[in-house]
């Protein structure tokens, strides 16, 4: 892998709005982060990790009401590719958000499903 000097200290101007939009008005999402990273083309694209307000709240109802939100709101090239409901955001013990960790969780979760992907094509 390359070396970018700073690169993951770094908020791009796009992720920075999806933030404060999200963490501003949407009445749901308590904290929001929002990362650049790799999908399977090799392309960079924003990602938007969200905490809900409400433990409790049905992950696929707070994604609906985030895409419509950031629908409505931004030009589509600043839409997120995905959005991950999680219970928190990973933090340093001075409270910032640790964007490295955010950008792993995107890896992990696109080899998780291109895997389940893989398998259903080799049973067909």
């Amino acid at each position: 892998m390359p070396y970018r000097a700073g690169h993951d200290h770094r908020r791009s101007q796009g992720e920075f709005h999806l933030e404060q939009l999200l963490a501003r008005r949407h009445p749901d999402v308590m904290d929001a982060g929002a990362v650049g990273a790799e999908d399977a083309g090799g392309l960079v694209k924003p990602f938007v990790f969200v905490v809900p307000r409400d433990s409790h709240a049905a992950p696929a109802d707070l994604e609906g009401g985030v895409r419509r939100l950031v629908e409505a709101s931004l030009p589509r090239h600043q839409w997120p590719r995905g959005i991950i409901v999680v219970d928190a955001l990973p933090r340093t013990d001075t409270g910032k958000l640790q964007r490295f960790r955010l950008r792993d969780q995107v890896l992990q979760n696109r080899v998780l499903r291109d895997r389940v992907l893989q398998r259903g094509d080799n049973d067909t």
